[in-house]
Order: structure tokens, then sequence, then C-alpha cells
């Protein structure tokens, strides 16, 4: 009698249910049915990756965790979570774009750099393609600035270890005026030796011209036995292609 009004319960139970209930409930009974007759075959229940997969999804798609007859609820959500896991874990693709620069290649552009600190990637682009070895410009300047922070490139000459390295041969040339009381203004030419701030050369003239300019160049440069350096500024006065 209490099993009759047990399936008359459930039978009452089953008609109030959606459809989608009903297909998922009866598709779980049809596994549980399968694993239990692969039981009789084996003394221990062995789930295959198809049943974890199809407990999952019966659990995802009803939330069926009290109804499992074979496995425990805790076991599905762990089913689950891995299979969740592993559907979210990609494989490392293979690495796509332009084919990486072999060491010698990069070795070769850094002695290209140290022996011509000058050059720029795209003279160092062309005497690449000389040797048949196609680069793109991005690719020369990543591997430069690479060895730069490296420190592998040698540092180009700056204006100040010029200074340094010619300090002996630097002179400076340039004018100041002077205004009398008669209001009068003259210009003094001077030239000044960068290395003891010596005044090597002063000369005065009303007419501060090109010609005053050369004829002073050289009687100063009767006084030299040696090159040097002129520095000026960008006068009229001072411009040496007209002072040659």
């Amino acid at each position: 009698m209490f099993l009759f009004l047990t399936f008359v319960c459930r039978l009452l139970f089953n008609l109030g249910m959606s459809k989608k209930d009903l297909l998922v409930q009866v598709s779980l009974q049809q596994k549980e049915i399968e694993i239990f007759k692969r039981r009789h075959r084996s003394r221990r229940v062995r789930f295959r990756h198809s049943d974890r997969v199809v407990f999952s999804i019966l659990n995802k798609v009803a939330h069926l965790k009290e109804q499992f007859s074979v496995v425990k609820p805790e076991t599905v959500l762990g089913w689950q979570r891995h299979l969740i896991k592993q559907f979210w874990t990609f494989k490392k693709n293979k690495r796509v774009g332009r084919p990486p620069v072999s060491n010698d290649i990069k070795q070769l552009i850094l002695a290209m750099k140290n022996d011509n600190l000058f050059w720029g990637y795209k003279r160092i682009q062309g005497e690449l393609k000389k040797l048949d070895i196609n680069l793109d410009k991005k690719t020369i300047r990543n591997i430069l600035s690479d060895c730069r922070r490296r420190g592998k490139i040698k540092q180009s000459l700056t204006w100040k270890k010029f200074l340094c390295l010619q300090i002996q041969s630097i002179y400076a040339m340039d004018f100041f005026t002077i205004d009398t009381i008669l209001k009068q203004r003259f210009y003094v030419f001077f030239i000044i030796y960068h290395r003891t701030r010596e005044i090597a050369h002063v000369a005065i003239t009303m007419n501060p011209c090109r010609e005053f300019v050369r004829q002073q160049l050289i009687e100063f440069g009767e006084q030299l036995n040696h090159l040097v350096y002129m520095i000026h500024d960008n006068a009229a006065q001072f411009n040496l292609n007209y002072l040659t």
C-alpha cells in the first residue's frame, strides 16, 4: 500500500512538471540505469568521461544534484568545475608574426652601429640589404634599443667630450661695444683662449666689417704654429664664406 501511494504521489508530481524538467529526469534515469548495468558486469562503478559530462550538463540545466543515486552531489560539482576549467584553458598557439631575428644578425647590426656611430636605422637597413638580409626598420630600431639598454653600444662623441679633447686648440672671437661721453661707439674685437680664458688678441674699430675681422684673423694666425678651432656666432662679420 505504501509503495502504491508513493507511486501515485510521484505520478502527480511529474504531471505538474514542465516538459524540460521531465526530459531531464528521464535522461538522468536512463543514464543511471546504464551505469547500473555496467556495475553488474564489474563489481565497481567506473565512471567514464561521457558520464561526467552528462551529469554535469544535467545538473547545470535543472540543478539535480540532490537526485543523483549513483554519485554524491559534491562529486558532480567537482566534475562540473573541472570541465569548466578544461574548457577555458586553451593551449598556446604557435608563434605568429615575423620570425625571430637570429643572434648572428643581431651581432652584425651591433657591429655596424659601433663601427659607425652616426649611422641610423635606414642606413643600417640599406647595408643589410646589400647582404641579402631584409629587416624592417622598426625591427632594427628595437634591436639597437635593446643593445643600448644593455650598454653594448659605444657612446658617440658629445659636444662636451669634443671640448675636453680639443681644449688645447679652441679659441673664440666676438665683439663688445664701448660708448664714450662724446656719444661715440667703439667696437672691441677680441679672441679668447678657451683653456685659460686669456685674451689672445684684441683690436678696436668704429666699423666692424668683414674686412676688419679678416685682417685681425690674419694677424692672429701669424702668431700660431698649429691648427686651431675658432668659435663664433652667426653674425655677418663672422661668415667664414667671406673670410677665406
